[in-house]
């Protein structure tokens, strides 16, 4: 039983960070159906700029992840302003921009090797290694603040897209480009405040990743196949599916990593996406709104 608390717990605690990971690509896909593979060289940013704050500046390492957001919310405004919206409307939700974003991920990653090599970086503080002991129970400190922030972060966001005209003005973009502009709707400045709050989450979730693990200019790549598993087990573009996503990924990891091994973490994660696509191609929401038609049809 003491075993089951303690993975149901460490399970809890990485799906908090999984969401943020996952949820600013959610979001770009939900309100301008683009695939964001820049989110990978974001996330790599993310973790490099919480570095430097903190080992630079000297700013603490919970205020300096704090801050990655507020910086990548402008950057991520101008990719959009300055790139993105240079492509025609039709092309921005096919091919070119994926090849655009993709093309973005590889010169930020580059750029990461001629700037900080190819080592890895890992960032300490006094709360590393400090832990929590309930019973034979073992909680990390950091994680657990970690995990508080995450969800502090997605209330403050779901107030804002719910109970803003900005946010409802964004939502409303998602739904119909058309009819916004023709109720006027400044479709323009919504998308580009929509993907810098992506971007923001993307370099939010890389700066939360790089306080608990190492990381080098390839980082992003291997949480940007996680954060796709996330939203297709949620399905594309939904962001509450997203939350559920990311607890479904986080409990396979952690239970598969203890039956099988830590060598088999990734692999089990992958392989429950690829269940999901094949049974659930339209994510876990869409099959339990369906479930809940079909009883309601036969009442």
């Amino acid at each position: 039983m003491d075993l089951f608390f303690s993975l149901f717990i460490d399970a809890i605690l990485t799906a908090g960070i999984y969401v943020v990971m996952a949820y600013g690509l959610s979001l770009v896909y939900g309100i301008m159906q683009i695939v964001n593979l820049a989110h990978a060289g974001l996330m790599m940013l993310g973790a490099f700029t919480t570095f430097e704050l903190v080992n630079r500046f000297g700013i603490p390492s919970l205020i300096a992840v704090m801050i990655v957001p507020v910086i990548y919310f402008f950057v991520g405004m101008g990719i959009e302003r300055f790139l993105i919206r240079q492509l025609s409307v039709d092309r921005r939700k096919g091919l070119p921009s994926l090849l655009l974003l993709t093309g973005l991920w590889l010169i930020i990653q580059n750029g990461g090797y001629l700037i900080w090599g190819a080592d890895q970086y890992s960032i300490f503080s006094s709360l590393t290694c400090y832990t929590i002991n309930i019973g034979v129970i073992t909680i990390p400190v950091l994680r657990m603040i970690l995990f508080v922030i995450s969800i502090v972060t997605l209330i403050l966001v779901s107030l804002f897209l719910n109970k803003t005209y900005l946010g409802t003005a964004t939502r409303a973009v998602s739904q119909n480009v058309i009819a916004c502009s023709l109720v006027g709707t400044n479709v323009n400045r919504t998308s580009m405040i929509s993907f810098g709050i992506g971007a923001a989450f993307s370099a939010f979730g890389g700066g939360l990743l790089s306080l608990l693990y190492s990381f080098d200019p390839e980082f992003g790549g291997q949480f940007l196949l996680k954060s796709f598993a996330v939203i297709i087990l949620g399905g594309l573009g939904n962001l509450s599916g997203t939350i559920i996503g990311a607890f479904v990924l986080a409990f396979a990891e952690v239970w598969g990593a203890y039956i099988l091994g830590n060598g088999w973490q990734s692999a089990i994660a992958f392989s429950v996406m690829l269940i999901v696509l094949f049974l659930l191609p339209n994510g876990i929401i869409e099959a339990f709104k369906r479930k809940k038609e079909v009883i309601k049809n036969e009442e």
